[in-house]
């Protein structure tokens, strides 16, 4: 529910301002962090109304004219937009809208209330996206309706602020291509280990909340194997600009001594063990599991398979991949704006520190949305 807050009275402008509210038949409120990322800026309130992209959003637009006036208007439309926000120098753009005039010019007096109803599945040319509020890109949606008002005094809007999720199930089979070396695309090889070691986890494609499993083959390495890990990756991209984040951290071999003390050198100096590169164990912003109820602690002498369960429930807040948020293709990789998540594959024997990447795919095969709620 949004109400205006004055209704000035006066000669002019402000002679004839209507008091707009819009009230949705069914509401699913959820928390909503994009403050810096919704347009207009004053139309957050730090909650958000959810709904699916094949939703029909009803509801009805409370128009309240001055007191004992009786006042014209043109058309009243009710309209979702689909926003694309940037870093500064990428800006904001509309990607997609669909608008239906809900009431034709006449005159108000008192309070009236009209019904709307919105289909999504009515949108032409183009898809809704899922909502997503993140470090370097956005992409929100907000439900405005307008009054349209005669040339010479300005139109009356209000704004609600809205997310989408898009209900789209994992294939069951990869999405990614394979390498020119003929190697699948959910396989992924470290080849500067000193021998095989790659791992396999079946399929690229995933559904959120799903485990990832696979396995790790090691085998003719040069060196004792002291800890292997499995990062999972968010990057988000955006007019050139890159932001990585490290979500998750699955450990199939631990480390005993990730963080070895100094020792005194041979002429009385203090000499430092290398520490493990790309440590985590400090960052408190990453999660982290273990492989089986007792982690296998390093360092590993033999050939093996390690069992990977990399389960992406224990990530809150994981969203789907997006390939592209644009409604066109891009035309070159400075126009890509995206969403992709990954996996790494760490494998430490020192002095060498290893390590490859491929990407995966994540999808959302159930809707958050439940009508349900008090709000």
């Amino acid at each position: 529910m949004l109400k205006t807050i004055f209704n000035f009275g006066g000669p002019g402008w402000f002679a004839d301002v209507f008091e707009l509210e819009i009230v949705l038949d069914k509401q699913c409120e959820v928390d909503d962090p994009g403050d810096p990322f919704v347009l207009p800026w004053n139309a957050w309130t730090g909650k958000c109304f959810l709904f699916e992209t094949t939703d029909v959003i009803t509801g009805i637009v409370k128009i309240t004219s001055p007191a004992n006036r009786k006042v014209w208007h043109n058309v009243i439309t009710v309209r979702l937009e689909e926003y694309l926000v940037g870093p500064e120098s990428y800006g904001s753009s509309e990607s997609c809208a669909l608008e239906i005039e809900v009431k034709e010019p006449g005159y108000v007096k008192g309070t009236e209330e009209i019904k709307f109803s919105l289909d999504l599945n009515e949108i032409q040319g183009a898809q809704w996206n899922e909502w997503y509020a993140g470090k370097l890109l956005s992409l929100r949606h907000v439900l405005a309706v307008t009054v349209e008002r005669p040339w010479y005094t300005f139109d009356v809007a209000r704004q609600l602020v809205v997310g989408l999720q898009r209900v789209d199930p994992a294939p069951g089979t990869s999405q990614g291509e394979p390498t020119e070396e003929g190697v699948v695309p959910h396989v992924l090889q470290v080849l500067d280990a000193g021998g095989v070691c790659n791992l396999d986890y079946r399929i690229d494609s995933y559904d959120l909340g799903a485990t990832v499993r696979g396995a790790v083959h090691l085998a003719g390495l040069a060196a004792p194997v002291v800890s292997v890990r499995v990062l999972l990756i968010q990057v988000e991209f955006a007019d050139g600009d890159v932001y990585e984040s490290i979500l998750l951290e699955h450990t199939l071999i631990k480390n005993p001594n990730p963080h070895p003390p100094a020792v005194e050198g041979e002429e009385g100096g203090e000499d430092e063990e290398e520490e493990e590169p790309m440590d985590l164990s400090l960052d408190e912003s990453v999660i982290k599991t273990f492989e089986g109820e007792t982690v296998r602690m390093g360092p590993l002498t033999e050939d093996a398979d390690l069992e990977m369960n990399l389960d992406l429930s224990k990530v809150p807040g994981l969203g789907p991949s997006f390939i592209s948020m644009a409604q066109t293709p891009p035309e070159t990789e400075e126009d890509l704006c995206a969403v992709r998540h990954f996996l790494r594959l760490v494998v430490y024997t020192p002095p060498k520190f290893c390590w490859n990447t491929n990407e995966i795919f994540l999808h959302r095969a159930v809707s958050d949305v439940k009508f349900d709620l008090d709000v």
